[in-house]
């Protein structure tokens, strides 16, 4: 959805109209930009938001605030060119080596999971329960290198893993409840939080019918 299109379903969600009352805000696939708002289009964040890709089809840091209030989900999708600008995919290293390969490549969607941190723990929002994987490998993308199919996804958690076990090992963050293993933080990411939001609002509905 173009921004004027994304403005005006959220001006819907607030008109307080009872049929938007308690609706989740779903991203199926996207990413993060790294920019604050609607308004103000500058980085707030900028150690994490500056290897993002600054489009205005990726969301804003006000949106990944508004999706986790809402009690919604990010599915994050894998295409190089949408999770990092030009310049960081230059500067990824590069190898013969497969592992090496995955390990290099793996980092750019750390990159857009790190920002999500970055944004809901400095608003003290527990940034954990509304990430997970939107990998569009139905759509027309430019997958991650080394990671094409869903066959390679348990490799993605793996590298993952270690990419998030090293950068909390000597993260600072506000919210003490944002500090938990890199083994939750992919299960949470790869399963639980699909599940969860699955169970939460359409499980009910379901039964319903």
């Amino acid at each position: 959805m173009s921004v004027r299109a994304r403005q005006e379903y959220y001006e819907m969600l607030d008109s307080g109209a009872e049929t938007f009352e308690g609706i989740p805000v779903i991203v199926s696939h996207g990413a993060c930009n790294g920019l604050s708002s609607f308004e103000d289009p500058s980085p707030e964040h900028l150690e994490t938001a500056s290897v993002l890709n600054p489009v205005t089809i990726n969301f804003f840091d006000e949106e990944i605030i508004r999706i986790a209030q809402s009690g919604g989900i990010i599915g994050l999708q894998l295409d190089e060119r949408r999770i990092a600008n030009k310049q960081t995919l230059k500067k990824t290293k590069k190898s013969i080596r497969r592992h090496k390969i995955m390990h290099y490549r793996s980092e750019l969607l750390w990159n857009q999971i790190r920002h999500i941190l970055t944004v809901l723990d400095s608003r003290e929002i527990f940034a954990w329960d509304c990430v997970a994987i939107g990998s569009d490998f139905d759509g027309i993308i430019d997958s991650l290198n080394g990671f094409w199919t869903a066959e390679e996804l348990p490799f993605l958690a793996d590298f993952l893993e270690r990419h998030a076990y090293n950068y909390m090992e000597e993260a600072v963050l506000r919210l003490p409840e944002n500090r938990i293993e890199a083994d939750e933080i992919v299960q949470r990411i790869f399963s639980g939080n699909g599940n969860l939001f699955l169970s939460r609002f359409f499980h009910k509905s379901a039964e319903g019918n």
